[in-house]
């Protein structure tokens, strides 16, 4: 931990939580048990990343293909997010940053939609650190919408105003996307948002993801030499 330079953090960080089953199975817990602890540990880490004063953070909660497995599992992450979601919503005053629940509404039930725009239409401080969830998300529906609001707003198509249309504005690009449990491969996660992040895969799985993990995370971070297409040298 002593290793990290504080002056070099990312601006952006984002995770795929990857393996909360896994883990639970490994343990000969049911599935939604790791569901359960994987909940706990996000909740650490945005506590740490927040404490680096990392402004920006987003996480792959439940993506719109998720909805493919089995209806038991799909039914009790819909009743965990709506649980955890209206803890949020009922500490609105005194939470002192901002959360942005972002991914499509489409099969979600009319009770998370409405805790959802509760959290969504509450008040955004640009100085705050901000916390993304993808929540029934896919990116490649995110950079249509984007591109049908920019239509919609008659906007210009260049970069600028398009970034003004995805789901994370005002935040930068993604500098560190990390995915536990080793699976290397983005999943629909961000893509636009990730087109130059550094990627990371821990062999462990979410729910033991520690602050240990995390700054094993940031140290690999700092030694990459980040070239955005350029050659230097």
């Amino acid at each position: 931990m002593e290793s990290i330079v504080f002056q070099k953090l990312p601006t952006h960080i984002a995770f795929i939580l990857d393996g909360n089953g896994r883990w639970a199975n490994k343990h000969g817990m049911k599935r939604t048990m790791g569901h359960i602890k994987g909940v706990k540990t996000l909740k650490n880490i945005v506590k740490e990343v927040k404490a680096l004063n990392i402004k920006y953070m987003s996480v792959y909660a439940f993506s719109v293909e998720n909805f493919s497995r089995p209806q038991e599992e799909v039914n009790f992450l819909m009743e965990k997010a709506l649980t955890e979601f209206s803890k949020l919503e009922s500490r609105l005053t005194e939470l002192d940053f901002n959360i942005r629940v972002i991914g499509e509404r489409d099969n979600l039930d009319a009770r998370i939609l409405n805790v959802i725009d509760k959290l969504n239409n509450a008040p955004f401080n640009e100085e705050h650190f901000t916390l993304f969830i993808a929540f029934n998300y896919s990116s490649q529906l995110e950079i249509i919408n984007a591109s049908k609001e920019m239509k919609k707003r008659k906007l210009a198509f260049t970069k600028e105003n398009f970034e003004k249309c995805l789901y994370t504005y005002p935040a930068p690009p993604i500098d560190l996307l990390i995915r536990t449990s080793h699976e290397q491969r983005l999943s629909n996660f961000m893509l636009y948002q990730a087109s130059y992040a550094e990627l990371y895969f821990p062999s462990v799985f979410w729910p033991a993801f520690t602050k240990r993990s995390l700054y094993k995370a940031l140290e690999e971070y700092q030694k990459r030499d980040r070239k955005f297409g350029q050659i230097r040298g």
